[in-house]
């Protein structure tokens, strides 16, 4: 499998940054971009049965009109979301390459690195006052989609601390265990990981066991532990299981990654 870079190089061609810095790229770039049949992405966009296919719902659901991108090209915040699809929500037809497109995107911005792609620099700007606030703007909505990634890891990072806090707080309180009707920092956890997938699945339509399967395999990947199996051998649940081996931060930090960008747009 060629990598991300060797498949930069091959797809330049085929993408295009207009004088605003918006990129749009052909289906047949998108298609090896993540590592799938130019002929298969063709005949999902031009279906008419969006009902019958996560990526055109996905698609639809921010705006945009697949059965256009044949003649007008596929927009950059487009192939974002099917990079996407391909890497975590396509099940048996995920790609690693979509994984590794998903991963660089989220880094810098899909219209960065379709910028970087091609050499776009604001040298282009012109003296044309209404071509110079176009690009500014273009310019300044990557800074913001940069500035907001930022401020998510941070709040993450903020909302573990005050787990950890609350935690050593609880110790601390109480002698004994709490009563039932108290929430525990484990309980809030699982209830945070539990509305991450809930909001997740409402606002993009995906079944619930879908995306629970797909965060459980994400996890199973990144810690080597399968909770699936260890919760079968040990009778409890995979979330039973997760707080028995003390990861429920880690399995939230995962979901997050997965399905909180999608589930707060929502």
């Amino acid at each position: 499998m060629l990598s991300l870079e060797q498949i930069q190089d091959e797809i330049k061609s085929e993408v295009k940054v207009d004088k605003n810095g918006i990129g749009v790229a052909t289906i047949s770039g998108t298609a090896r971009l993540v590592d799938v049949s130019k002929q298969g992405l063709s005949k999902t966009f031009a279906s008419d049965n969006i009902s019958g296919s996560k990526l055109l719902q996905m698609l639809v659901m921010y705006g945009f009109e697949p059965s256009t991108f044949a003649e007008k090209g596929v927009p950059d915040l487009a192939v974002a979301i099917i990079a996407k699809y391909y890497a975590y929500f396509a099940g048996a037809r995920c790609t690693e390459l979509a994984k590794r497109a998903d991963l660089a995107f989220s880094g810098i911005g899909v219209r960065a690195w379709f910028q970087e792609l091609v050499g776009w620099s604001n040298t282009s700007l012109t003296t044309c006052d209404d071509e110079v606030d176009a690009i500014l703007t273009a310019l300044l909505d990557t800074r913001r989609q940069l500035k907001e990634t930022r401020e998510q890891q941070t709040a993450l990072k903020t909302e573990i601390d005050q787990i950890k806090q609350k935690q050593i707080a609880a110790e601390k309180a109480f002698v004994t265990a709490p009563p039932p009707e108290v929430v525990t920092p484990a309980m809030e956890v699982r209830m945070r990981i539990n509305r991450i997938v809930r909001d997740f699945c409402f606002t993009t339509g995906c079944e619930h066991h879908f995306a629970w399967r797909q965060l459980y395999r994400e996890f199973r990947d990144l810690y080597h532990i399968d909770l699936s199996v260890r919760a079968k051998n040990n009778r409890h649940s995979k979330l039973d299981e997760c707080e028995s081996l003390g990861m429920l931060k880690d399995l939230y930090a995962v979901a997050y990654q997965l399905f909180g960008e999608i589930a707060q747009n929502g």
